[in-house]
């Protein structure tokens, strides 16, 4: 069946936020290798443009997975589609769904906020405040929360920054929202029109330690033939009070309790705060030799769209934790996302052209034999994971 619509109807965009032109659209049956479900039924657009096959989107990946009872059935039966499709094998499969699968997030509350009950009507070159009510699900005991736009058509001629907010009116909660209108005409917002989520403030950055991030920053040198990691400032050497670390002691005697409350106060600078408290080792220095004085650079590998936030507020720990700095040097290399076995996110590097370039240091590596014989004559052995390691040196 075909359905004509006029242009003012419906606007579709692509990713790149062109226009995409088309005639009308059709609904028609889809059956795919390792999904023969008849009643599958999906929209297509018509348009004049010359295709050689049909083009497959993510609504229909998105209907198959919305017929699953479950999560487990779902992401199976994505992986029989993409096996049977594309002829991959179930290793690479697996690794494709689990690097685009998003965890769920643990960070706190997240609501869609959307305008009113009636329409907002922004004057040209005017900045409005929009009021959107708070869902009731939302978890208000925390009045400051993070509001993140995403790109949205309905929003594409506005301009709304991320920012904090506040929750007014603990009966009937609500955000005010700040959009600005930098065009010669009024533009109206729909009533009930997303404006994307507010989520809860996961974590508090101290002061101290943006301070110390920008001087970092600001103190950085050119250099060309040696890289050097900047310091990182221990929360324990800004911090010198004393505290008591959570420790399970609730087996000790009461005597006991107070001499290991004692210790532990003496010694609380060997614990750590938090996840971002990692110390500093001072000793622990890196210099990098190049062959030549002519920079490297590759072209940035490109991330999912599904991993544009959780890599964007890892970046941002980084930052604020001063563990990396903003750099405008002409030396460049690709970052890749991986997951870790835990599921978290870790970024990795690809510093091959660099790698190619650099003096190798002269030292001798150890033997496993030596390792190995280390071991012997001994019946307990333990073992050390150092969280953030690579950000410890200086």
């Amino acid at each position: 069946m075909m359905k004509t619509m006029l242009n003012n109807e419906l606007e579709v965009y692509a990713i790149n936020g062109q226009a995409v032109p088309y005639d009308g659209w059709v609904e028609q049956t889809v059956t795919l290798a390792g999904h023969e479900d008849p009643n599958l039924i999906v929209p297509f657009l018509v348009s004049k443009l010359s295709l050689s096959q049909p083009l497959v989107g993510a609504n229909v990946l998105g209907a198959i997975m919305q017929r699953q009872v479950s999560d487990k059935e779902a992401i199976a039966s994505l992986h029989s589609l993409l096996r049977r499709t594309f002829g991959m094998d179930e290793e690479q499969v697996v690794a494709m769904v689990n690097f685009i699968q998003v965890p769920q997030r643990t960070d706190g509350g997240l609501a869609t906020v959307r305008v009113g009950k009636d329409n907002v009507t922004i004057p040209a070159g005017k900045a409005v405040q929009v009021w959107c009510k708070v869902p009731q699900n939302f978890d208000i005991s925390d009045p400051l929360v993070l509001y993140e736009p995403e790109e949205s058509v309905a929003l594409r001629h506005l301009s709304v920054g991320e920012g904090l907010l506040e929750i007014n009116n603990s009966l009937r909660p609500f955000v005010k929202i700040p959009i600005s209108n930098h065009s010669k005409h009024e533009i109206i917002l729909p009533k009930r029109t997303a404006l994307d989520t507010i989520q809860q403030v996961a974590k508090v950055i101290k002061t101290y330690m943006l301070t110390d991030t920008l001087e970092s920053a600001q103190s950085l040198q050119p250099t060309v033939t040696t890289a050097e990691v900047n310091k990182v400032t221990s929360v324990c050497d800004s911090l010198t009070e004393s505290w008591l670390p959570q420790v399970d002691y609730i087996h000790l005697s009461p005597d006991q309790l107070k001499a290991v409350e004692k210790v532990l106060r003496e010694e609380c600078s060997a614990f750590s705060r938090d996840s971002a408290d990692i110390g500093c080792i001072s000793s622990l220095q890196m210099e990098i030799r190049l062959k030549d004085d002519t920079p490297v650079q590759r072209a940035y590998a490109s991330i999912p769209k599904p991993l544009y936030r959780e890599v964007k507020e890892y970046i941002q720990e980084l930052i604020v934790n001063g563990w990396i700095v903003k750099s405008q040097s002409p030396y460049a290399a690709p970052v890749i996302c991986v997951r870790k076995k835990d599921r978290s996110l870790r970024l990795c590097i690809d510093y091959r052209l660099l790698n190619n370039k650099t003096v190798p240091d002269r030292h001798p590596l150890p033997r496993i034999q030596d390792l190995t014989d280390s071991l012997g004559g001994y019946s307990w052995f333990s073992i050390l994971d150092q969280g953030k390691a690579y950000h410890q040196g200086t």
